[in-house]
């Protein structure tokens, strides 16, 4: 089938950057409306291609993340991890809905490369991958050239790292040659140990928790 633009960006997200999006971030992001009719209608002539699959898992609604719960920086005091752990916990005040996910086929990453397409969410993995979706469309909405050097888990882990190391969810490159990246993680309900044991791990870098 012949693919527009948009098609060609919604593929390399779903390729490159995560490995999944909902129905509604793809109609909000790339339609420009809430109302996701007319997205709808092109997943899935791209379903019939066998480029995508739209899947109902169960997922918590998403919840908005208008800014990191925590940014820190080397040279910070270190955080106050009982107060990160209950801002992040007490988020989820509903319960998981079914919700239309999309992720990349098989054939799409064949067509357009990357490491994070090729299979269906999983439904422990959801809340969060939608949630970590979340965070990128609005990176991306707000600065595109920083998104366009997001590097997602998988490809930390393609490029041979995360054997005897901890990985963030994602990371941004600096921009300059040798300038450290910026680590990007969602904090679900992380534990007041986790987020210790995470500070603990990567605060040789800028880290940010949504």
């Amino acid at each position: 089938m012949n693919l527009t633009a948009r098609d060609e960006q919604i593929f390399w997200t779903l390729t490159h950057r995560l490995r999944l999006l909902s129905v509604r971030q793809v109609a909000r992001t790339w339609w420009k409306t809430n109302h996701p009719a007319s997205a709808v209608s092109r997943l899935r002539q791209l379903a019939d291609a066998g480029l995508v699959e739209v899947e109902n898992v169960m997922a918590h609604p998403e919840v908005q993340l208008a800014a990191p719960v925590l940014a820190w920086q080397p040279g910070d005091d270190e955080p106050d991890f009982g107060a990160v752990a209950y801002r992040l916990k007490s988020r989820w005040t509903k319960a998981p809905i079914p919700t239309p996910l999309v992720h990349a086929t098989r054939a799409a990453v064949g067509m357009f490369g990357g490491y994070t397409g090729g299979r269906g969410p999983r439904p422990s993995e959801a809340t969060h991958d939608l949630h970590l979706a979340q965070v990128f469309l609005s990176l991306q909405a707000g600065d595109p050239q920083l998104a366009k050097r997001w590097v997602s888990e998988n490809e930390l882990y393609a490029d041979g790292r995360g054997r005897n190391e901890r990985l963030p969810d994602a990371l941004i490159r600096g921009r300059r040659a040798g300038e450290p990246p910026r680590i990007v993680e969602f904090g679900g309900s992380y534990s007041k140990a986790k987020l210790a044991d995470f500070h603990r791990e990567l605060s040789a870098n800028s880290y940010e928790i949504w």
